[in-house]
């Protein structure tokens, strides 16, 4: 980094570089006189040197994992939307905004405890707490064990699917974007007779009342 660029430079299981520069190029006895006198701005951007980066810090991952947020946060509205069509029960627009929070605050425990732990462990912590709320929240909405599960656990292989995307430096937009179809596809199968599956739910529930 800096003003100068380094004449040789290797990287071989670490790095080094040299410097060569003059005294004309860099006027550091200007600068130097100029910070004597009180005026050091133009010595302290006179400067040149290494900086380390960390690829995928946590930042990094949550933010990415906030980027997959709303269409996360879509395809798990569809999932609630086939159940609601395939168990034949009303989802109230409250519990379908509940189910949204749900999955919001999946992030900020992400986040926090992340600070804290390694971002593996705490991505295991949210997911557990995240797939357990709306697994428990599911089992009133749903009322049926059976249904309850197996919205568990697809939330639980959404996370998984997350935590893979998120780890993957130079593909994670290919990996996502092939798993976001992949999910996308097998919800279209799943609606795919909405309306035979609308209609046969309504029949259902007009022979339990009588």
């Amino acid at each position: 980094m800096g003003q100068y660029l380094p004449t040789t430079r290797t990287l071989d299981n670490g790095f080094s570089a040299r410097w060569q520069i003059t005294e004309l190029a860099t006027n550091i006895a200007r600068d130097t006189s100029a910070c004597a006198a009180g005026r050091c701005n133009a010595l302290i951007a006179n400067h040149f040197g290494v900086e380390l980066i960390e690829p995928v810090n946590l930042y990094v991952m949550t933010e990415r994992a906030v980027k997959y947020g709303l269409l996360f946060v879509g395809l798990v509205f569809a999932l609630v939307m086939a159940g609601e069509i395939n168990r034949g029960v009303e989802v109230h627009a409250i519990q379908y905004l509940m189910v949204g929070v749900g999955l919001s605050i999946f992030y900020l425990l992400l986040l926090a405890t992340s600070e804290h732990i390694e971002f593996h462990f705490a991505y295991i912590i949210a997911t557990t707490m995240s797939s357990g709320l709306l697994t428990y929240y599911g089992t009133y909405t749903f009322q049926s064990r059976s249904a309850v599960f197996g919205f568990g656990g697809v939330i639980a292989m959404l996370f998984g699917l997350l935590f893979v995307a998120l780890n993957a430096e130079d593909i994670a937009l290919l990996l996502g974007t092939f798993i976001t179809f992949a999910v996308v596809t097998a919800l279209m199968v799943v609606t795919r007779n909405i309306e035979q599956l609308h209609v046969f739910a309504n029949g259902f529930w007009a022979q339990s009342d009588s």
